[in-house]
């Protein structure tokens, strides 16, 4: 039998618990190699305009930089090749992730 993991609340345990998370060679490496998942993993996020779905990669980028200002955010985002998360989601993805809210 198959297990399958819901790779936002996954996420949301680790960030909330202060585990470890990691960006490796394009991937979210969780726990030191406990799991390791593709920044690419689709994620049933929807973007706020309903232009898509967010990718794991893009939540966590945007909850490790949550404090960092707007240029650098996009800026480093551009340079490692991952989708920003609109700065009309920021506060509902840093709340959800930080475990301010329980929806997301």
């Amino acid at each position: 039998m198959s297990e399958t993991i819901d790779p936002l609340l996954y996420m949301r345990e680790f960030v909330i618990s202060k585990k470890p998370i990691q960006i490796t060679d394009k991937h979210l490496d969780f726990g030191n190699g406990l799991l390791r998942l593709p920044l690419d993993t689709k994620t049933a996020w929807q973007r706020r305009d309903k232009k898509g779905y967010y990718t794991l990669g893009s939540l966590f980028f945007m909850v490790i930089n949550s404090e960092t200002k707007n240029s650098d955010y996009c800026r480093e985002a551009a340079r490692l090749n991952i989708p920003q998360v609109s700065f009309q989601d920021k506060p509902f993805v840093v709340g959800y992730f930080m475990g301010e809210t329980t929806e997301c």
